[in-house]
């Protein structure tokens, strides 16, 4: 309410966005980014910091329309992007590029056993490739009207190259550690 009295053009209000207890509690369109764990006071600065391309990523619980993966890809190269290209980001399930395998054999096995890759595109360039897995959580109560404990796979990043602007590739983990490179 706090939002919609501020910005009334702008703000449409409903009583649910659906989901569980970490659902979000603002979508901004028309990106779809959903926005969760948000008070009156935050609301605004949120919305504001997501017109400039800047997603708050402590509180975008991720992207309508896009699997679990490429949300968690977006948001692991969100804040290494600067200002954050809705309207221009793609991102592509392709495998990796030949001889890459050679470089990070624990990587490629870890996709055998579950994992994926994808590829964020800029207009069509080759921004960054995030590699993860998927972790099979503990049983528990995922939902509020969840009856019996279920078990989730939620996407973790393992690692995302970054490519600049000629098209090399600087490959550098979450944390920041770089990883060796093997020249072709």
């Amino acid at each position: 309410a706090a939002l919609a009295a501020e910005q009334p053009d702008a703000v449409w209000e409903t009583t649910h966005t659906g989901g569980d207890r970490f659902a979000a509690n603002m979508i901004v369109l028309p990106d779809g980014a959903c926005y969760g764990g948000l008070d009156p006071g935050v609301a605004a600065d949120v919305v504001a910091a997501h017109r400039r391309g800047v997603p708050d990523v402590a509180h975008l619980r991720g992207v309508t329309g896009r699997s679990p993966q490429d949300q968690v890809a977006l948001l692991a190269v969100a804040p290494e992007l600067g200002v954050f290209p809705w309207d221009r980001a793609r991102l592509t399930a392709r495998p990796r590029r030949a001889g890459s395998e050679a470089a990070a054999p624990a990587r490629a096995q870890a996709r055998r056993a579950g994992g994926w890759s994808r590829e964020i595109l800029l207009d069509g360039r080759l921004a960054a490739v995030v590699h993860g897995h998927n972790e099979i959580r503990r049983a528990e109560l995922l939902t509020c009207a969840a009856t019996a404990p279920s078990r989730a796979a939620v996407p973790i990043v393992d690692h995302v190259e970054h490519i600049d602007p000629v098209g090399h590739i600087d490959p550098v983990d979450p944390i920041g550690h770089i990883d060796p490179v093997v020249d072709p």
